[in-house]
């Protein structure tokens, strides 16, 4: 009997561990100089992800357009402190929120940010899925 029970456990606990290996990525942040674009890939209500450090340069103007099939999607930008060094590409601090969108399939928003380092904070707002684009010019 004590097999059969420390047999269960032990293809219960691999079956647990198993899943826990299966992570969905619901973003794919891709990244020039001068545009970003984010793919949400079936993100449901809630599901957040960050970007690395994208710079801003001086009297630049950002201009959001979506290509969202469904949902809305959230984008703050937050000053960012960038920690990177040769070892370590993607390491930074968040200063401050200085900026937030909503875009829903079809929206194209414009704003202004200082000249900086930016990271960008992804929330799904709803069920969500397509294509957002960010342009620096």
């Amino acid at each position: 009997m004590k097999r059969i029970v420390s047999a269960l456990l032990i293809s219960f606990l691999f079956c647990v561990s198993l899943s826990a290996c299966g992570t969905v990525f619901h973003y794919d942040i891709t990244s020039t100089p001068n545009k970003t674009t984010i793919k949400v890939m079936n993100a449901s209500n809630d599901t957040y992800a960050e970007s690395g450090i994208i710079s801003i340069g001086k009297n630049k103007t950002i201009t959001v357009t979506s290509s969202l099939e469904k949902g809305e999607l959230q984008i703050g930008f937050a000053s960012a402190l960038d920690l990177s060094g040769a070892d370590d590409k993607d390491d930074y601090e968040i200063i401050d929120l200085e900026a937030m969108v909503n875009v829903k399939p079809g929206d194209v928003e414009e704003l202004h940010l200082e000249k900086g380092d930016y990271v960008l904070q992804l929330l799904a707002v709803g069920d969500t899925n397509g294509t957002v684009t960010i342009d620096i010019k």
